[in-house]
């Protein structure tokens, strides 16, 4: 993701009313992190979404300071396959390892799903 992808993607978070009321009915506010392996130039990729109940969701590339209550690691290429078949409309496989509480996975399971659909964004992934 390029900081012009994530600036197109927080746009449109800001804009959904969806995403924002799901956000302020969350326990409290929750931070998700990707770690994906063998990016473009076989560099290891890392993203976060910050979930919060007064702003909603919010993506920023990079790790945060703070510990992540849910941990996504994977593979790059793997992930840009499950965005691409997403898009297609096909059941997207990631193979990707999902490491956190359990109970935390599944309260913040229907808001990122909500955030995917408001801010998806057609791209050019690199190989």
């Amino acid at each position: 993701m390029s900081v012009e992808h994530v600036a197109a993607m927080n746009g449109l978070l800001a804009g959904s009313p969806e995403v924002r009321e799901m956000c302020a009915r969350l326990a409290r506010d929750y931070l998700v992190t990707y770690l994906l392996s063998d990016g473009p130039g076989g560099e290891p990729v890392a993203w976060r979404m910050e979930l919060e109940r007064l702003h909603g969701v919010r993506v920023a590339l990079g790790l945060a300071s703070q510990p992540a209550d849910v941990t996504i690691r994977g593979d790059y290429a793997a992930m840009v396959r499950a965005a691409q078949a997403a898009r297609a409309g096909r059941l997207p496989e990631t193979g990707a390892a999902i490491e956190g509480d359990p109970a935390v996975v599944g309260q913040v399971a229907q808001v990122l799903a909500a955030a995917r659909a408001a801010a998806t964004v057609d791209v050019e992934f690199p190989a």
